[in-house]
């Protein structure tokens, strides 16, 4: 198998080590799940209370982590965002796709060192998870940040059926604020009473209600929360700004916009539980980098301000030390409750084909890597390091690697 193709070559792959007649595949057909891949832009490894926050509220994620499995050692495939999502995307690296910056034209005038030359899209033809899912018959739905390209490069001109808000823009910067009016595509007007990650969640409803009734869906959800310049409604940020005491540190208005994040969790499984899919659905939520370690705006007054919580981990977003890279991430699979993992989920946020595969290996050695469903989905992806989206797509395509037992 080509690893440059390997994304290309996921679904059908996992369909033929499907005939191979082994015993780690179950005997029983299964329906296809459903997919939501929620992606937070820029959050810390420890802004989530199940990953040891005392200051932010967020309930309805940390009963996801409950009920599926938390990682605690993933890794982004960047420390900014552009070559992170374009690595999710495509299950390469970004070193691989040409695309190792954050998508902006001009040079960074803090940088030391100027960067590699780089791509300023995602490159035209590569295969995407959205892609390779729609040739299963899978409805494909992109809502939210993309950051990957100018017009021509968009959610829709890779796989994509529908398409809400992802663009060029990197971040909720005036004019495209966290309140309207907005002016993203396919998401124009509004007012300023409307909020932006509230507005998302509503488009969130309208294409789990048109794309359910279909057959299955991947819904890739990438937030612009928690990317700063920050904003909030205001009793939401009094909230926090009562229990701080008052002191802008932690950030009240940094902790409301994550609630925020949380609320839309609450609102994606109702609609799930409402139409019925919510026990065929596999929901995975990461962030695309570490979190900002200081307040971008006080920066030039050199007044460093910490707004998210990387944990013990030095530095944050922008670094290649541990706090740009160090993401929290969980998951709840397909028919698979409960665990954690502080050894698996090695590179989440890309396949690395080049470190799992050769020429050589074929759907019979897919097979031979499993041990068996007692062995546990957590093994597989420390051993191959594959990402926790692309073993969705090895779901989808019939490949049994979600009932095990965690192995963390």
């Amino acid at each position: 198998m080509d690893r440059r193709d390997f994304v290309g070559m996921l679904a059908g792959t996992a369909a033929a080590t499907g005939l191979c007649g082994v015993s780690a595949f179950a005997a029983e057909k299964q329906k296809r799940p459903n997919i939501v891949f929620l992606l937070v832009d820029d959050l810390g490894w420890g802004d989530f209370s199940c990953y040891g926050s005392s200051f932010h509220e967020t309930p309805h994620i940390d009963q996801l982590a409950r009920e599926g499995m938390k990682f605690t050692s993933a890794y982004a495939g960047a420390p900014v965002c552009s070559p992170s999502r374009a690595a999710i995307m495509t299950g390469q690296t970004p070193a691989r796709l040409h695309l190792t910056e954050w998508i902006h034209k001009g040079v960074n005038p803090h940088k030391k060192l100027l960067p590699a030359e780089y791509l300023l899209h995602l490159p035209k033809g590569v295969p995407t998870i959205a892609s390779e899912l729609k040739k299963l018959g899978y409805t494909t739905g992109a809502i939210g940040k993309w950051h990957l390209g100018p017009k021509g490069y968009w959610p829709e001109d890779f796989g994509f059926d529908y398409n809400v808000a992802g663009d060029e823009h990197g971040h909720p910067a005036p004019p495209h604020g966290y309140f309207g009016p907005f002016y993203y595509h396919n998401l124009t007007g509004y007012t300023e009473n409307d909020n932006l990650t509230e507005v998302l969640t509503n488009k969130v409803d309208e294409f789990l209600s048109a794309a359910a009734p279909k057959g299955p869906f991947f819904l890739y959800l990438a937030e612009y929360a928690v990317h700063e310049p920050l904003a909030e409604r205001k009793p939401r940020v009094d909230k926090y700004l009562k229990k701080n005491g008052g002191k802008d540190e932690p950030d009240p208005t940094y902790a409301a916009v994550v609630e925020s994040v949380d609320r839309c969790v609450a609102r994606l499984r109702k609609k799930l539980t409402e139409l019925g899919v919510a026990d065929n659905t596999i929901i995975m939520l990461t962030s695309d980098n570490g979190g900002v370690s200081f307040d971008e705006s006080k920066f030039k007054n050199n007044v460093l301000h910490r707004v998210a919580d990387n944990g013990p981990f030095r530095a944050g977003k922008g670094y290649v030390y541990e706090g740009g890279i160090r993401t929290a991430d969980r998951v709840l699979a397909w028919r698979y409750k409960g665990g954690n993992s502080e050894r698996c989920a090695g590179v989440w946020a890309g396949l690395y084909a080049d470190d799992c595969f050769s020429g050589r290996h074929s759907g019979h050695a897919f097979a031979n890597r499993w041990h068996g469903p007692d062995a546990g989905v957590s093994w597989w992806i420390a051993r191959s390091r594959i990402s926790l989206l692309a073993l969705s797509a090895l779901c989808a395509a019939g490949w049994d690697t979600c009932g095990g037992n965690p192995a963390g």
